[in-house]
């Protein structure tokens, strides 16, 4: 097979060459990609541009903005991990597909009860994709939005669900708050998507909250700390929902979402080689490895094999450090919490007892009465004390989170490098590593827990308790009550968090095992392919490289245009 045949403007004939390879050496981690390469060429007329970033960063305010109409549910709790994709059509119409293949339509109000976490807490729905199409995205005719979960934290591994869902990026809006600018999960996550798109900018949300030169001093931060981790500046925009800043949505319009939707089928092209280019090279170096092994006989594989792989005992030793991690940080996770919690107890405590007392004064009621407004009271107190408190430690509870992945991708991280190290040191090839994320929605409703006002039902002998003599012991009693009350709630939201957090944390150590697992197998196979083959191997390697060099011609002649080439910003972009 020869590449003069099968030009770069052709990419049938490269995904044909990649299934094969992908086939012969049982690479079913690059499936995924190939499937996505797949539906960009049966879609070339569209870009998918998904919007990601932290929770809270604005996306989905930023899609409701673009249309001129709130559909996407906002606010201070995250969507889950239903991706809703938003496009223009000539009526308004949502479609909920399923994760068992059904599909169903529903109104446009009812979007939240299948996207929000509120609604349909961990999807307990079984919601695959959520489509809606509005004659209001007119304008942005070649576009398909994708609004995706906000990002908790950023570490290595390796599951085919993480694979799909990132390898179908388009192009990418990375939507950082001006109010917390550019932090690691935000760097891991713009380096993750240079694997899968050409084309990412930054949007500086919520804008508004700063003046124009708090703006430029916030947009030269980000720029540098860009150009120093990454080394490359992808082009950065300002954006604000609000009226007053028009201006900003549309300089994003003229210079991104216009110019991507109006050339739709040449951006598609662009983004669909440039995926088919990162495979290439990754067929490559699998190719290499491969073949290298296969020149060697049996005995020297083995020996080579056990180079580079290490002793067993090293990998089960690795995965007994992850499991005794796993649970040193599920058994922090909750006095972590609940030490955060008893911080803020006296603050919440004080607010509480002044709105008490005021409302004691004002209940001139028989005690029976006074014990039930006293209960309704309380309840629906704590209950909005503990919601407000989810929302706005949220970030504190998602942090732990972000140390568990940090704690686990070092562990990780070391493993692959050693293994990297001993690859190149042995046959001289570099093993990429890509990077994926993970995220944590919050609990739906913190539960709230006030007890028994009186130890005996003292309340329901009130007619024999005159009010106007036992009134203020009464009440005296109820306000010693509050503290308590508190306290049990304040450990009912800290169980809570704990629980959904330790779920993640679980998570995270198999997903790391399964890094571990996935990459010794997949080096045992390639490393044990017969010396039969090694011709088969070298003819895949001739044409894979033939295929890649070809890409990247095309891309040296600015065939393949890649919008986050390392030069310097125009003046306008950064305003």
């Amino acid at each position: 097979m020869s590449c003069t045949s099968c030009p770069v403007s052709s990419p049938q004939p490269i995904l044909e060459h990649t299934e094969r390879v992908v086939s012969v050496l049982h690479l079913s981690a690059l499936a995924p990609q190939i499937e996505t390469c797949r539906q960009l060429l049966a879609s070339k007329e569209q870009v998918e541009v998904a919007v990601l970033g932290r929770f809270k960063a604005g996306k989905s305010s930023l899609l409701n903005s673009l249309a001129g109409i709130d559909v996407l549910p906002v606010g201070v709790v995250p969507v889950t991990s239903v991706i809703t994709k938003f496009a223009f059509g000539e009526q308004r119409r949502v479609m909920v597909h399923y994760l068992d293949g059904t599909s169903s339509t529903v109104s446009l109000r009812e979007v939240p009860e299948f996207v929000s976490e509120a609604q349909n807490p961990e999807n307990r729905k079984g919601v695959a994709l959520v489509v809606i199409t509005v004659p209001e995205l007119a304008r942005y005719k070649g576009l398909t939005f994708v609004d995706t979960p906000g990002v908790g934290s950023i570490f290595l591994h390796n599951t085919a669900v993480s694979m799909n869902w990132l390898s179908r990026v388009g192009a990418a809006l990375v939507a950082v708050s001006v109010d917390s600018p550019l932090m690691e999960q935000d760097l891991q996550l713009i380096q993750g998507l240079r694997s899968f798109t050409p084309k990412i900018v930054i949007l500086l949300t919520k804008a508004d909250l700063l003046s124009q030169a708090e703006l430029d001093e916030v947009s030269l931060f980000i720029g540098a700390k860009l150009r120093e981790h990454l080394g490359f500046i992808p082009p950065m925009f300002p954006f604000s929902i609000k009226a007053n800043h028009s201006a900003l949505r549309e300089a994003l319009d003229r210079q991104v979402l216009l110019p991507l939707s109006d050339h739709a089928a040449t951006h598609a092209a662009q983004i669909l080689h440039y995926k088919l280019a990162s495979l290439l090279q990754q067929l490559t170096g699998y190719l290499e490895i491969a073949r290298k092994s296969a020149e060697t006989s049996q005995q020297e594989r083995q020996a080579l094999l056990q180079q580079i792989l290490g002793e067993k005992d090293e990998v089960q030793f690795l995965k007994k450090d992850i499991q005794q991690v796993r649970e040193r940080l599920r058994a922090g996770t909750r006095p972590r919490i609940m030490a955060h919690l008893l911080e803020l107890e006296p603050t919440v405590h004080q607010a509480l007892a002044r709105e008490l007392a005021a409302n004691l004064q004002q209940w001139n009621l028989n005690l029976w009465e006074l014990t039930r407004r006293y209960e309704a009271w309380l309840y629906e107190s704590l209950a909005t004390v503990l919601a407000s408190l989810s929302r706005s430690e949220e970030r504190f509870f998602v942090a732990i989170l972000a140390d568990a992945g940090h704690a686990f991708a070092r562990i990780v991280e070391s493993f692959q490098r050693r293994l990297s190290e001993r690859v190149e040191h042995v046959l001289g090839i570099q093993l990429s590593k890509p990077a994926y994320e993970t995220t944590v929605a919050p609990p739906p409703s913190p539960q709230v827990f006030i007890g028994n006002v009186f130890t005996h039902h003292l309340d329901l002998l009130w007619f024999l308790i005159p009010m106007t003599v036992f009134g203020g012991l009464i009440k005296q009693h109820l306000q010693k009550k509050l503290p308590g009350a508190l306290e049990r709630s304040l450990a009912r939201l800290a169980t809570q968090w704990a629980e959904t957090l330790n779920r993640e944390i679980v998570r995270m150590a198999d997903e790391s095992q399964s890094v571990v697992t996935a990459e010794i197998a997949t080096l045992e196979e390639l490393l044990l392919r017969p010396l039969s083959e090694i011709s088969d191997i070298n003819e895949l390697l001739a044409t894979t490289q033939e295929l890649q060099g070809s890409v990247l011609h095309q891309q040296s002649l600015g065939h393949l245009g890649d919008a986050n080439e390392r030069r310097p910003l125009p003046p306008d972009i950064i305003t």
